[in-house]
């Protein structure tokens, strides 16, 4: 999928109540923490616009692949590496919005090299006031890494030139273990 012309939103977490709309509609994302007291702690993303109506309140914006929805994504992996992550993408001018979500599969370890799959989605509205929802993040275009990766992160970079979304981003190897740090340099395209 062609992404120039776009670029990555910076997010932090908790509620992030975006400077762009869609249709005249703010966008917030919130990005929610569940810790585990372990290395397997991780965050729940979900998006929101706001309706033109205050006292109507929030949409909630799910991804739909195919016939499934799914109304939070997961931000999580292992000590050294993350296997599911996401961007959102801005365009700079006259396209939709896009999410971007890689996902790992958990092999024998958090640390195994695999391919990376990456699914895009566009921003939809219901004009037509069609059953379903109002707004929904729908599949258009899925792509697997051309390399194998421990840290999706990792992968998002090197493949589609996409940096991270956090305030202080994170280093390659999430924690830096030397096993992570060797996996991501060895497999790298």
């Amino acid at each position: 999928m062609d992404l120039s012309g776009y670029s990555v939103v910076k997010l932090h977490p908790g509620l992030n109540n975006l400077d762009r709309a869609f249709s005249g509609h703010p966008i917030s994302v919130v990005i929610g923490h569940r810790e585990n007291f372990n290395a397997h702690s991780f965050d729940v993303v979900t998006f929101y616009l706001w309706d033109r109506d205050a006292a109507k309140g929030l949409d909630i914006v799910g991804l739909w692949d195919k016939d499934k929805e799914a109304l939070s994504l997961q931000v999580s992996g292992g000590a050294d590496c993350l296997l599911h992550d996401f961007r959102l993408l801005w365009p700079n001018r006259g396209r939709t919005p896009l999410l971007v979500v890689a996902d790992h599969p958990l092999l024998t370890s958090y640390i195994d090299n695999a391919p990376v799959t990456f699914k895009f989605y566009t921003l939809k509205q219901n004009t037509g006031g069609d059953l379903g929802p109002a707004y929904w993040f729908d599949l258009a275009e899925t792509q697997i890494s051309k390399a194998a990766y421990c840290d999706v992160g990792v992968a998002l970079s090197r493949e589609l030139g996409l940096g991270d979304y956090r305030p202080t981003p994170r280093p390659e190897g999430y924690r830096n273990s030397p096993q992570a740090m060797s996996n991501n340099r060895s497999r790298g395209p």
